[in-house]
């Protein structure tokens, strides 16, 4: 059953209070990259469909994406076809948009649009067997944090910055399968525990993600942990990064 959305100029007035409430209440941040909040994604407005065999179609109506975006991003995790890509497409002055990618109506996507001055929080998303999308529950096992995605430090071109990812086990035998990064051209990481390896309840495992920028500019990646005990097997943290001249 599909959810009947709100009027889209209701929609729209939630966001601007509430992004003008979340700067009232909190001072100058220390985060290189624009925050999130100025852009937002309205999922009722977005269909899923399997073009061809292999082949995903996502797309978005007028007023799917709402604020200053002109890019729309798309991470397939690969959790059912086993492909991982990463896919950008070009946000329309009205809002829609349309990615084509591989995978199957069984992956889950992340989905997060772009603009000059900002960024929408990701969104996790699979197909509702109806045509269109529904957000992913959060899985019962494993606790990530952050859960979406990581800010680093800006640093001049050259230099290393980093952060870390820290992985809780909240349920019995939780198993830290695999550890890795969409692209590493500038991207490493360092973690403080074997893998594979099984986490006890109440057991961490502390990830530490260095970013060294070879040129100005801001940078995005994905870090993929691979659980066996959690659904979906595939969780990603959005890496964002900014190399300053």
């Amino acid at each position: 059953m599909r959810l009947v959305p709100f009027p889209r100029f209701f929609t729209l007035a939630l966001v601007l209070v509430f992004g003008f409430l979340s700067l009232a209440s909190c001072g100058p941040s220390p985060v290189p990259t624009p925050p999130p909040g100025d852009i937002g994604i309205f999922s009722e407005g977005i269909e899923l469909a399997e073009t061809e065999p292999g082949t995903l179609r996502l797309s978005g109506i007028a007023d799917t994406v709402i604020g200053p975006a002109d890019q729309i991003e798309v991470l397939n995790g690969g959790d059912d076809s086993g492909l991982v890509s990463v896919t950008s497409a070009p946000v329309a002055a009205d809002g829609s948009f349309e990615v084509t990618f591989a995978g199957t109506l069984a992956d889950v996507v992340r989905v997060q649009a772009f603009g000059p001055e900002g960024r929408s929080v990701p969104v996790d998303l699979k197909s509702d067997a109806a045509g269109g999308v529904e957000p992913v529950s959060e899985p019962p096992c494993g606790i990530i944090s952050p859960a979406l995605e990581l800010d680093l430090p800006a640093v001049a071109v050259g230099q290393p910055s980093s952060g870390t990812v820290t992985l809780e086990s909240n349920c019995a035998g939780l198993g830290f399968d695999g550890l890795a990064l969409v692209d590493d051209a500038e991207w490493t990481f360092d973690v403080d525990v074997g893998v594979p390896t099984d986490l006890t309840p109440g057991a961490t495992a502390t990830i530490t993600v260095t970013f060294t920028p070879q040129a100005a500019g801001a940078s995005t990646n994905y870090l993929l942990l691979t659980l066996a005990g959690g659904a979906p097997a595939i969780r990603p943290v959005t890496l964002h990064g900014v190399g300053q001249p």
